[in-house]
């Protein structure tokens, strides 16, 4: 998001230069010197707003996701899970959080990426918003899809508002 912000911030000041050089530009006269006034003043209140903004937005700069396994099709079902998670859940992840789940799907899923890919899969399917570690008995479908106390526990943790 800063990264947005910091574009668009960008695009904000080359349109104040450029105004700016029209408004210089502008013959001198009642009408134009009203027209400049109004300008400078909508221009003001536009960079005051915009400050404001500034300071609710975090300067803290993500880190680079590690992924646990190489092959790009693990690549593709995590990048799946969280297209899954904004679309669904309207949940949106953070770096850090994002690197510490990749951490745990690889304990979960040992050295073979199939077992990461499955649990993924599952979770995608079974239209889960919590990450948690399905049964061997869940992922080969023999035990339907329902969460564990425990499970169901740290699913009332997450609500629609909550980075994953």
């Amino acid at each position: 998001m800063k990264d947005k912000w910091d574009n668009y911030i960008d695009s904000l000041s080359a349109f104040g230069e450029d105004i700016t050089e029209l408004l210089i530009a502008l013959k001198p006269g009642p009408k134009t010197d009203k027209i400049k006034k109004q300008v400078n003043l909508r221009w003001e209140k536009l960079r005051k707003l915009t400050d404001a903004i500034g300071e609710l937005i975090v300067p803290i700069d993500p880190e680079d996701i590690i992924l646990p396994y190489e092959n790009p099709q693990f690549a593709e079902y995590w990048k799946r899970y969280k297209e899954y998670l904004q679309e669904e859940h309207h949940i949106f992840m953070q770096s850090r959080r994002e690197n510490e789940l990749l951490k745990v799907l690889k304990v979960w899923g040992g050295e073979s990426d199939k077992k990461a890919i499955s649990i993924l899969s599952f979770l995608i399917r079974s239209g889960y918003r919590s990450f948690f570690k399905p049964t061997d008995r869940q992922l080969s479908g023999d035990e339907p899809a329902t969460a564990t106390e425990e499970q169901q526990q740290f699913s009332m943790n997450i609500n629609k508002h909550s980075q994953i």
